[in-house]
């Protein structure tokens, strides 16, 4: 039994973790070091839908850090939950989910999609995470064009993103270009 599925391999590596076949939140992390994932753009999905976009661009922690953390602190686990602040915002977005639902998420019908972009390349020579804010935004922006309101565990639509300038390495290389 697979504990994550491959659901693509291009452009671009997408796994889906289903967190009711992991014994521990901490698998997360095998499965990302395993992968060599580091940049990423993740969808906590409860029972279908979607609850929260993500990104990751941090090297300093270990593979799949942010996800680990967060999914950590959903109901469900076996042997223990997450207590500490790290990813402790899943709390919080448990407890809006309960408000406007009446049952708490729990890591039993909870999936996380990942894209794996560590080896695409930003289009900003400036910003090499780039690419990986601009997906996450993209995502968002479907979710809120679909159901006029952001997932419930957004608090940003990250809007920014869509104004943010950037040279590309085929402006700068015209730019520089002294032949």
């Amino acid at each position: 039994m697979s504990v994550y599925t491959i659901l693509q391999t291009t452009p671009y590596p997408v796994y889906e973790i289903d967190l009711s076949k992991l014994n521990e939140a901490a698998d997360i992390s095998w499965i990302m070091k395993t992968h060599g994932v580091t940049y990423y753009v993740y969808t906590f999905e409860y029972q279908g839908k979607t609850i929260k976009h993500g990104i990751s661009v941090d090297q300093k922690s270990s593979p799949g850090d942010r996800i680990y953390r967060q999914a950590g602190h959903l109901e469900g686990w076996k042997h223990y939950r997450l207590r500490g602040s790290n990813g402790n915002d899943m709390r919080l977005i448990d407890a809006a989910y309960y408000a406007k639902n009446g049952e708490h998420l729990n890591r039993l019908g909870m999936k996380i999609i990942v894209r794996d972009l560590t080896n695409m390349p930003s289009p900003s020579l400036a910003d090499k995470t780039l690419h990986v804010k601009q997906l996450e935004r993209q995502l968002i922006k479907e979710y809120e064009d679909q159901n006029n309101c952001l997932p419930i565990g957004n608090i940003k639509n990250e809007s920014y993103i869509d104004h943010k300038t950037y040279v590309t390495k085929d402006t700068w290389d015209k730019l520089f270009d002294f032949q």
